[in-house]
């Protein structure tokens, strides 16, 4: 047998929008035994919450287990009515919204567990909504720091094109682990965009909008019809930031690309070469992390800042190849001076330097010296009992004596634990290379929090890394699991 909170909340499942037209409605329902519930019925839609909300056009008052006999058929709604069984404070307006329903069946029964409040609780970011319609990694990864502080990001995809990373493994609980990863904190809608239909909904939510993040290839956007021009009639402040490979313009923007050829075209591979000469592809992926997620974020302030001042919004066009080129700024200055590039393992920051290079443990792990200042150099020296070796910050005095192969000898007759100690006694730049699976048992990662955790009803507990950005004066988060896949239809406005 259903319960009166049961039957309320199949409501929306049972919801007629056609036989509403543009009724605007509050139903307060005071369930006898069951608690207060509130109904609402506005522009073609239907939304139940507990408690009394709003006020109310029309009010019901009924024992629990007569309104459940008069939802299952048991009991004759003009006997309810007239009996007093069920008591209305409008039976015009009850006639009319009994209207929009169809028959309560079992099978119109929904979950009504009570659902989390998924609306950011905290952050600088507050009041900020976001349509995000991103899919991979780069643009969801900064749509989720921006819903870490507190912006509400509400993930938009086509129901029939999602966000391809859902299917990506590995999988925890049948869920996506990658997906997991870059989408907590955010709200869940589809819309058939590119049809007149989706893109009036699109166009609708523009309206309470500050942002839009798209990810498409260039001009796609306005081919659906859901561009920044045709959207800013909508809404004059609204910010568009597109994320792309190549930007909106020039010779390589129509081409495909991922971080490898970003990182190709920029010059960051010929800068990463082996022993042999060959370019080594970095372990994580720079371009899309560090050129196109961080960087959209930083456009995404940019453009909301720039809206609230001028009242005006704005396009940003934020692309990953370029974006890596401020990684090559010191590198471009020596060239542009006249200096002569380096080959990899020579230059000063990438193992040209004895002080400044990684060097194996007795136990096969690594320690990385960054002892680049002089004082520092000098406070290894001693610290390993070596203080001759003080000249050796000059390149030209360490290849002469042979210093390199006297450190490595000195390392490879320790633990990494014990120079991990030497590290911690001294002030002399040392640390142990963590190996990934070592991250969550680190003292400092442990002592600020970095990595929080969070419960998803498939997946179940999942870990992930805190805002790196943390404001005074707010709190964290709350945080929950990225959602499935149109989880707030129905929930939005």
């Amino acid at each position: 047998m259903p319960s009166a909170r049961d039957i309320l909340f199949s409501l929306p499942a049972r919801f007629r929008p056609e036989k509403a037209g543009d009724m605007a409605s509050v139903v307060h329902f005071d369930m006898e035994g069951e608690g207060a519930f509130t109904v609402h019925i506005a522009e073609g839609r239907c939304e139940v919450e507990e408690g009394f909300v709003g006020k109310a056009s029309l009010s019901v008052r009924a024992r629990a287990v007569h309104y459940i006999a008069l939802e299952t058929g048991e009991l004759n709604p003009q006997v309810a009515i007239f009996s007093q069984k069920v008591r209305v404070s409008d039976l015009a307006a009850m006639m009319a919204f009994g209207k929009c329903f169809r028959k309560y069946r079992p099978e119109y029964q929904v979950d009504t567990a009570p659902v989390p409040d998924r609306k950011p609780g905290a952050g600088p970011l507050q009041g900020v909504r976001i349509l995000d319609l991103t899919r991979l990694l780069p643009g969801p990864l900064a749509t989720q720091m921006l819903a870490d502080m507190g912006a509400e990001v509400i993930k938009i995809e086509h129901p029939d094109s999602p966000d391809y990373i859902r299917d990506s493994a590995p999988v925890q609980g049948g869920v996506s682990a990658y997906y997991l990863a870059i989408n907590r904190s955010k709200r869940s809608l589809t819309l058939r965009y590119g049809t007149e239909e989706g893109n009036n909904s699109f166009f609708f939510f523009f309206l309470s909008a500050d942002l839009v993040v798209e990810q498409f290839r260039p001009g796609v956007m306005d081919e659906i019809g859901i561009g920044f021009e045709a959207a800013r009639k909508h809404n004059p402040k609204i910010c568009y930031v597109s994320l792309t490979g190549y930007g909106q313009t020039g010779p390589y923007a129509a081409k495909a690309g991922h971080d490898i050829n970003y990182l190709a075209y920029a010059g960051i591979l010929d800068q990463n070469r082996d022993a042999q000469g060959r370019p080594v592809i970095p372990g994580v992926q720079v371009a899309d992390v560090a050129a196109g997620s961080y960087l959209c974020v930083t456009a995404c302030l940019s453009a909301l800042w720039a809206a609230q001042r001028e009242g005006r919004g704005t396009h940003a066009d934020v692309n990953m190849m370029e974006g890596l080129l401020p990684l090559l700024s010191f590198h471009a200055a020596g060239m542009w001076a006249g200096e002569k590039p380096l080959p990899n393992r020579e230059g000063l920051l990438s193992g040209g330097m004895v002080n400044y290079d990684v060097y194996q443990t007795s136990d096969g792990k690594w320690m990385a010296l960054g002892a680049l200042e002089p004082k520092f150099w000098e406070a290894f020296c001693l610290a390993v009992g070596k203080p001759e070796w003080n000249m050796a910050i000059v390149p030209e005095i360490a290849a002469e004596k042979g210093i390199k192969s006297q450190i490595e000898a000195l390392f490879a007759s320790r633990t990494q634990a014990e120079w991990t100690n030497l590290g911690d006694m001294h002030d002399i730049c040392l640390s142990p290379v963590r190996e990934l699976s070592e991250l969550p048992e680190d003292p400092h990662i442990r002592a600020r929090g970095a990595i929080v955790s969070m419960q998803h009803r498939q997946a179940g507990e999942l870990r992930g890394f805190r805002p790196p950005v943390q404001f005074s004066g707010y709190a964290q988060g709350p945080w929950w699991a990225a959602p499935e896949l149109g989880e707030d239809e129905g929930l939005l406005a």
